[in-house]
């Protein structure tokens, strides 16, 4: 089975960390990253108004929450070569 990382947000308003956590017993290997103060698209929301919530999804200058990098790398590096990948070869005459 292949490594599986979930990240939640604590201040997710589309999925909850009651279901976080039910994704994450529905696979043994799953590992579950709660990340302070993430919405859904994990960028940092300081409030709890929706709309605030919501505005932060297309605003581009908003960086990803703290954490979030630092979670998704150290999984990548701590499952690199679990599972195989095999790179598509392009079909021939493909640039």
């Amino acid at each position: 089975m292949k490594p599986v990382l979930i990240v939640q947000g604590t201040k997710d308003i589309q999925v909850s960390p009651q279901d976080a956590q039910l994704l994450r017993q529905a696979n043994p290997r799953a590992e579950l990253a709660m990340i302070a103060e993430a919405n859904h698209v994990l960028k940092t929301v300081h409030t709890e108004e929706r709309d605030e919530n919501l505005a932060a999804y297309s605003h581009p200058g908003l960086p990803l929450a703290e954490g979030v990098l630092r979670t998704i790398s150290t999984f990548i590096l701590r499952n690199a070569g679990t599972t195989a990948v095999t790179p598509k070869t392009p079909p021939a005459g493909a640039k």
